[in-house]
């Protein structure tokens, strides 16, 4: 294949065919000219760069051209006034000149050199021939070839040209083929490269750059043959003969241009690669789509888009002339247009139009390029549960960017995948959706986005976090600008003055644009009215003229009257214009004042919706309204009725889609500030009366299979063939909120009962509510579900009838329900520690298996997964926050993990062993247990290591905390160590255990459990001792004293002498300023610290004193007896009480902090609780038998109790209330009652306790951390 058939064939891949179009004299034919390609315009730029940068040559070379494209000579000078006709302005027009050109220097060349046969002549030749298959191939290239067509002349001319200029010609010539391609090749174009635009642009001015010094260099020839050949025209024209400079600067910028283009090269390869990998990962999202759109459906609460639709629509629709005037605010334009105001915050008295006008804006930004940022928004209403919380706000925005930007949805995925829909429930939900939202707006493929939130004031419900949450991100995410809208409330702007970067716009300062748009507001409102009323000019101008007097810029207060001015006739309008006073309170009394003037019936049903409406947790339906109310039977369903009488409620209420809502939120403000005028004792009972009602409802509709489904399997919503009018339409409200009424009424204690209306309900309707209320094959409930459960539990015996006749075979199943409420499941190992959080909601675990996990101990479901440890996870806390949890691990390494975000907060290292135990203290501080034989004491804050206790001779495999400043250990060594943190010393070693130490639980009466490998589980309690405050210990002995000792020293600091037995109880006052001791001479003293003297002694006893206890003030001092009685002594007074006998020896006695009530505990369980005043028996109650020990009150909590198995809450209001009916019935002689409480199991993990009652309730108690003050 020839050159000139390469040069074309790769010209033409390149390039389309352009038909030859014939220009003379800057006329074009009618030939259709082909589109212009990036060579050509890289070649053009490059012209015209030169034509301002050297337009004396380019003016030269043109008149050149223009004489040979005349068919003139050069006989005559080239003069600066002979016309110049290349084309200035039309690029196609000059390229077909070139063209032109080009043809008739091939041919003048062709011609020449076959006669002269001088040098240069053969290279002329094939040159000729390349020009010319390069121009039939891409006639486009004619701009860049005329200069060296033109050249060719002087390669003929040995005279004319030294050999200098001929080399870079030839030179010239035979790189213009790589010329012409270099930038096409360069600078493919490539969608896909967007990122790269910047650069490619760089380039191609480095293309152009270089294509003006090659034409230059071809013009500079050109030019100097014609001067050479006399042409005055080029004599003032330097720098026309340095051809070795030009041609060395030409090489040179070649060379430059090389090694950018390698550059460019690489960094394109590279930004293939990520492309390649980009659409790998598309292909598995395309994959992932079922699994992304779950995620989508789960985390829609609501969609914003359709409330602000519905608030448009209820309000009447949205007006732009009434709220376009805020764009011109210089508020609004200095948030939209600087890039530090990131937060607008628009605040208004109620009734302003704040939300319409966040409406409009809203309108306005979603008209604005879409790369200039996503519009996400929230619009809070405080009368419906589902859209007044911050969780439900944060859930709206994130919607909303997903929803536009599908990829952002990757970060709920990392959470989501891990806890399913759950993710969005719960304690932690805040928490979590916090951590998702900031990854988002972090997102570098986020541009920007607009966040409005609506109505701050109308989110009741975890406002505070909302408002925090604002202010952080408006003042760190620079891509995101915040408008927000509330009342005046001085609790909102406090929180947002927080915000640095912040514009306020309060539309009380704007009186002027807020009454033009309600002037506005007015004239449309009229003109409905108007032309649907049939107003004539002074009827429309009175009303026009009494709304424009009144509004008092209110758009609430013009809405409401034209609603209720819609009621008249247009006769009737203008004398009924009076009786709606200004101001939204003056128009709400009036609008009462009407709805309790008419029919008394009415008006009664009236109160009775408005009562419902304010107590519901959403919007209801008609038909759900028909529920809740007491009406009729033959009106209850009927939706007609139902919607005239809502009508009636004095424009308080709207309808919209058969969906009942308040007009505005001040409107029910309005029935709240004034409910006990208006519906009287009615309110306290509405609870109540909504529970009934709804019971009476469910108890009518509900029934097995109630949507008639086919059988017992899940079904596809197709499959489903629901009735056409829902049968459970009219209930769903109550189906899922009678237990919140439930729990909110007032005297619903007959509900309660055995034989009561919510156990009826439950005996009979149970299954068939759950039916309801599944949403997957909910005919379930009544085959596995039940064949399931226990044979003697409650479900099953009142179900039995239920077990579908088809299950032949019922699986062998326990009688009663397992005490076992879930099992978690999750971990690939074993599960060496568990922790509870302090709100006990969730529950750590670590694992051989290198993991932590949490669990939500509701559901039972995994929340999050933390890898990070090299080894196993041997021990795991949670902070008394629950926001970070600790663990230790066989890599030697304790982590501190950040709950919400799921990262390793800090890393401690110090420890050359595993660590087997951790401890959480006071001050934020890290008590550590490693097989290193040391305990190291860490600040969590800072990560540094405290201190280092050292005495253990084995590996430390426990460690606990015990009172402030004191921590106790267990170990290998079968020891265990108390140790002061002051001193960082072991101020005791107790031994005892005869193996390895595993486990230590300090109780809150300062008992200490320990767990060994020995078999044994001991109770350490050094007959009679007891700790103070100051860290001195108290003991009483059998060698008949009490003794002071020194925890720190060891030494006895004081002995009392005075008992002529054995001491087996002590009791320190709070202060420590005195000991109560009780003694087998049946005596109980009292000892003054400070002097060492008894200072009271009480006889009253008739058998060895057990136990004693005294008040927290020293006042009061309780002691039991193995004569079964218990005596309480009043040290102020000198007197004492003998209460009544326990039917069982007495084991335990302690007197509540306030010293109101003594509780004892009697062998065998009984719990007896009295009152001390007057010595009343005010609660009797059962335990089991491992309560036998030494009880005490929770320093920290009035009235709980606690014991070595557990512990439980007193009911104050119960005792107050059995007191002051023993004493009315004390002259009666009547018997105290006596409550009991159901068997318990107890359990203890650590600090917490689960206790079962009955085996089918369990609660859940958390001990205090650190323990009694005495």
């Amino acid at each position: 294949m020839s050159f000139r058939e390469r040069v074309r064939r790769r010209l033409r891949r390149l390039f389309p065919q352009e038909d030859h179009t014939t220009v003379q004299h800057g006329l074009t034919s009618n030939a259709p000219s082909a589109s212009t390609g990036l060579p050509e315009r890289l070649w053009d730029r490059a012209y015209d760069k030169l034509k301002i940068s050297d337009a004396a040559l380019i003016e030269a070379y043109e008149k050149i051209l223009s004489r040979k494209l005349g068919g003139q000579g050069f006989d005559t000078q080239v003069t600066a006034s002979e016309q110049n006709i290349i084309a200035q302005n039309d690029t196609h027009a000059r390229r077909s000149q070139m063209r032109q050109l080009i043809q008739d220097g091939l041919d003048k060349t062709a011609g020449e050199a076959r006669i002269k046969q001088a040098m240069g002549a053969a290279f002329a030749l094939s040159a000729k021939d390349m020009i010319s298959a390069a121009i039939q191939a891409v006639p486009q290239a004619a701009l860049a070839w005329t200069g060296v067509c033109v050249a060719l002349e002087m390669l003929q001319n040995p005279i004319a040209a030294t050999e200098a200029n001929r080399s870079g010609i030839e030179y010239v010539i035979k790189r213009m083929d790589w010329y012409w391609n270099l930038s096409s090749a360069v600078l493919k174009d490539n969608a896909n490269e967007s990122g790269f635009s910047g650069v490619r642009q760089e380039m191609e001015t480095r293309v152009v750059d270089l294509y003006a010094m090659l034409l230059s260099y071809e013009i500079k020839s050109v030019c100097s043959y014609y001067r050479n050949r006399g042409l005055a025209l080029l004599r003032d024209i330097v720098s026309l003969d340095d051809w070795n400079g030009d041609m060395t600067a030409l090489q040179k910028a070649e060379r430059a241009f090389y090694d950018d283009a390698d550059v460019y090269a690489n960094l394109r390869m590279v930004s293939n690669l990520d492309q390649l990998v980009s659409h790998a990962e598309t292909q598995s999202s395309v994959q992932l789509a079922k699994e992304d759109q779950q995620c989508i459906k789960d985390l829609r609460f609501t969609d914003p888009s359709d409330d602000k639709k519905r608030i448009e629509t209820t309000k009447g629709g949205l007006l732009q002339e009434s709220y376009r005037w805020i764009l011109n605010r210089p508020e609004y334009q200095q948030w939209r247009d600087s890039g530090e105001n990131r937060l607008l915050w628009i605040k208004g008295d109620p009734g302003k139009g704040k939300t319409m006008l966040l409406c409009g804006i809203i309108d306005e930004l979603n008209r604005q390029p879409s790369g200039l940022g996503l519009v996400s928004y929230f619009l809070c209403q405080a009368t419906d549960q589902e859209l007044n919380n911050a969780t439900a706000a944060l859930r709206g925005l994130i919607f909303m960017l997903v929803r536009q930007q599908p990829s952002l949805i990757s970060h709920v995925r990392k959470r989501y995948d891990q806890a399913g829909e759950k993710l969005f429930e719960g304690a932690n939900t805040w928490f979590a959706l916090s951590d998702i939202f900031t990854k988002i707006l972090e997102d570098p493929a986020l541009k920007g986005a607009y966040l409005v939130v609506d109505a701050l004031d109308e989110c009741v419900s975890e406002q505070q976090k909302l408002l925090d949450l604002i202010v952080r991100v408006s003042g760190t995410k620079a891509r995101v600008k915040w408008i927000v809208s509330s009342r005046n409330l001085s609790h909102i702007e406090e929180r947002l003055q927080l915000a640095k970067k912040k514009v306020k716009l309060s539309l009380e300062l704007n009186e002027e644009s807020i009454a033009n748009a309600v002037k506005i507001y007015i004239g449309e409102k009229v003109l409905e009215l108007s032309n649907r009323k049939g107003y004539d000019e002074i009827t429309r101008k009175g009303v026009r003229d009494y709304l424009l007097e009144n509004a008092n810029d209110t758009f609430l207060w013009v809405a409401l009257v034209c609603q209720n001015l819609e009621k008249y006739t247009r006769w009737k309008v203008l004398d009924m214009l009076g009786v709606f006073p200004p101001g939204l309170d003056s128009l709400y009394e009036r609008m009462m004042g009407q709805v309790l003037e008419g029919d008394e019936s009415e008006g009664n049903l009236c109160k009775q919706i408005l009562i419902v409406m304010m107590s519901v947790y959403r919007p209801i339906t008609l038909r759900e309204l028909g529920s809740l109310i007491e009406i009729g039977q033959e009106f209850s369903d009927n939706v007609d009725y139902l919607r005239h009488i809502v009508s009636l409620c004095g424009s308080f209420l709207t309808i919209r889609e058969d969906t009942i809502y308040f007009v505005h939120q001040s409107a029910k403000d309005y029935l709240s500030k004034n409910e006990d005028a208006i519906f009287a004792s009615a309110v306290k009972d509405v609870h109540r009366t909504m529970v009934s009602l709804s019971l009476q409802a469910m108890t009518k509709i509900l029934r097995k299979n109630i949507y008639a489904l086919p059988h017992v399997g899940p079904l596809s919503d197709d499959r489903i063939n629901m009735p056409e009018t829902d049968p459970l339409s009219a209930i769903k409200y109550s189906c899922v909120h009678w237990v919140d009424h439930l729990c909110k009424g007032s005297a619903i204690e007959a509900y309660l009962e055995e034989k009561g209306a919510v156990c009826s309900f439950l005996h009979e309707h149970l299954l068939h509510w759950l039916e309801a209320a599944i949403e997957i094959a909910p005919l379930q409930v009544y085959s596995s579900a039940l064949v399931c459960s226990p044979t003697q539990s409650l479900v099953r015996k009142a179900f039995h009838r239920e077990i579908p006749s088809w299950i032949q075979h019922r699986p062998v199943v326990e009688d009663n329900w397992s005490p076992c409420l879930q099992t978690l499941e999750g971990h690939a190992s074993f599960v060496w520690s568990i922790d509870y959080s302090a709100d006990l909601m969730q529950i750590v675990s670590g694992s051989y298996d290198k993991t932590i996990k949490t669990w939500d101990i509701t559901t039972g479901a995994c929340l999050q997964t933390f890898e990070g440890h090299t080894k196993s996870v041997e021990t795991v806390a949670f902070t008394a926050d629950s926001r970070r949890i600790v663990s230790g691990s066989d890599d030697q390494s304790i982590k501190i993990w950040d709950l919400t975000t799921g990262a390793c907060h800090r890393t401690l290292r110090g420890h050359t062993g595993w660590v087997m135990d951790i401890a959480l203290l006071e001050n934020d501080q890290i008590a550590s247990a490693s097989r290193d034989r040391n305990i190291k004491i860490w600040d969590m804050k800072t990560g540094a290591c405290l201190q280092t206790l050292r005495g253990h001779t084995g590996s430390v495999e426990s460690v606990a905390p015990l009172t402030s400043g004191l921590v106790v250990s267990g170990g290998t060594d079968e020891t265990i160590k108390i140790w002061d943190l002051a001193t960082g010393l072991c101020s005791q070693t107790l031994e005892g255990h005869t193996g390895a130490v595993y486990s230590l639980t300090p109780l809150a009466n300062g008992q200490l459990l320990s767990g060994s490998n020995d078999d044994t589980v001991k109770l350490w309690d050094v007959a009679s001792r007891a700790f103070l405050t100051d860290g001195r210990v108290v003991s009483g002995s059998d060698d008949r004293t009490v003794k002071f000792w020194d925890v720190d020293t060891g030494v006895c600091v004081r002995t009392f002498e005075g008992h002529d037995g054995a001491v087996f109880s002590v009791a320190p006052s709070t202060d420590g300023q005195r000991i109560a001791s009780g003694s087998v001479d049946r005596i109980v003293k009292i000892w003054d610290t400070t002097t060492g003297e008894c200072v009271r002694t009480f006889d009253g006893h008739r058998d060895w004193v057990w136990a004693v206890a005294i008040s927290m003030d020293g006042q009061w001092v309780a002691s039991v007896s193995a004569d079964g009685c218990i005596m309480i002594y009043n040290e102020a007074s000198h007197s004492y009480r003998t209460l009544a006998n326990h039917a069982a020896r007495i084991r335990s006695v302690a007197v509540s902090p306030d010293g109101l009530y003594v509780v004892s505990l009697a062998v065998g369980g009984m719990i007896k609780v009295w009152h001390m005043a007057t010595g009343k028996c005010v609660q009797i109650c059962n335990v089991h038998a491992g309560w036998e020990t030494q009880l005490s009150f929770d320093p920290t909590m009035k009235y709980r109790i606690q014991g070595n198995s557990g512990c439980f809450d007193l009911d104050s209001q119960l005792l107050e209330a059995t007191l002051a009916m023993l004493l009315e019935r004390q002259r009666h002689r009547e018997r105290p009652p006596t409550p009991t409480l159901s068997p318990v199991t107890i359990r203890g993990y650590g600090s917490t306790v689960a206790v079962c009652v009955a085996q089918t309730r369990v609660a859940i108690f958390k001990f205090s951390e650190a323990g009694p003050d005495s």
